[in-house]
């Protein structure tokens, strides 16, 4: 019988999956900053559909997310979904930039573009932009979106800070622009993510009526990410997302006149049902951020893989620390590459995750 961890409460980047043991914790977050408080947990455990059995191959692990998500079990409340995931195999999940930044090439006008904004740090600058490029996978489009703030003389600093904080957020380039235009105008980093903070809200999870995602969960088209990405973006957006997709290029066409814009309701549920529609029609993640302007434009949700050794070693050596704090500072420090000590030592020092998050930023693009 896999054993089941009960966590009171958890802090993570928007939605990332924590292996535990054996155990695949997923949580949705907050997603209006990195570290935002465990709202919802779904729990799986590996279960072969009948025509998955006559496969003698064994599953590998991306089979295993796309297609084994079976037997869902609601809370009565609908606070929280349990269902059962046990694998293994997820060391095999990797990690990090693959690629060397030698080998992204930038056109020589954008290099000078850059190179002339901050001569002293050209070099610096240049490589954390190729870093940037291939660390969160920037599109053309967005590159170009990039190069417009370089051709308005911002700070190359500020825009790759800028946009990893809104990539990590299910932040837009609506947002990105009004970041760099307060920092043009003098306003410190710390004030403007605590004002985005402020503004965006607490995340609450949706209260999906009941039974609803347990039917959601046996349809073979939708996934797991598909859930927590919809439910995130559904908070995220205003945009009218009833239109009838006739051209899988764009979402924003050959709407009906008739059909009235979409209110907005406590729950939102409107607009996690046309995301979900979208995505069973076909239609990519990419393509339906990109259209609305979100600066994250994955089709997955980050995996974070957490030993019961490590619980174990942390939870001996601070003993101040409960087991919840000890797996908080895990999915940090593996979220943004940093050494665990030095995150240990913040929260020791009472730093909230949001100040951890900036000087994080600080340091990587000072």
């Amino acid at each position: 019988m896999m054993r089941k961890r009960k966590l009171e409460k958890v802090t993570m980047a928007l939605v990332l999956m924590a292996i535990v043991g054996a155990t695949t914790l997923v949580f949705s977050a907050n997603e209006n900053s990195l570290l935002g408080t465990r709202k919802r947990i779904l729990l799986y455990e590996e279960k072969p559909r009948p025509d998955m059995r006559q496969k003698e191959e064994p599953m590998d692990i991306e089979m295993v997310e796309e297609i084994e998500f079976l037997a869902p079990i609601m809370t009565e409340q609908g606070e929280a979904v349990v269902l059962a995931f046990g694998n293994e195999r997820m060391s095999q999940i990797k990690f990090g930039i693959e690629e060397e930044v030698n080998s992204i090439t930038l056109s020589d006008e954008d290099t000078k573009r850059i190179e002339n904004l901050d001569k002293k740090n050209s070099k610096k600058n240049i490589i954390n932009y190729k870093k940037l490029l291939m660390e969160f996978g920037v599109s053309i489009k967005q590159q170009n979106e990039l190069q417009k703030y370089f051709d308005m003389k911002r700070q190359p600093n500020d825009v790759y800070f800028a946009y990893e904080y809104l990539y990590r957020n299910y932040g837009t380039f609506d947002e990105l622009e009004v970041m760099l235009q307060d920092r043009e105008e003098g306003k410190a980093w710390q004030q403007i993510l605590d004002e985005y903070e402020s503004e965006s809200g607490e995340f609450e999870p949706m209260n999906f009526p009941k039974g609803y995602l347990d039917q959601l969960m046996k349809e073979r088209a939708i996934s797991v990410d598909d859930i927590l990405i919809a439910e995130n973006l559904a908070r995220k957006v205003s945009k009218d997302l009833s239109c009838d997709i006739s051209d899988k290029k764009s979402i924003s066409i050959k709407c009906d006149s008739n059909n009235p814009t979409i209110e907005r309701t406590e729950t939102g549920l409107e607009y996690f049902e046309n995301l979900i529609s979208l995505r069973k029609k076909g239609l990519p993640w990419k393509v339906i951020k990109t259209d609305l302007g979100v600066i994250n434009a994955e089709g997955k949700n980050q995996r974070i893989e957490i030993t019961e050794s490590e619980i174990l070693e942390l939870s001996l050596k601070y003993e101040d620390l409960t087991e919840e704090q000890i797996i908080e500072t895990i999915i940090m420090a593996k979220t943004l590459d940093e050494n665990i000590q030095d995150i240990i030592i913040a929260k020791r020092a009472k730093k909230k995750d949001n100040v951890i998050f900036f000087e994080y930023l600080q340091k990587k693009y000072k």
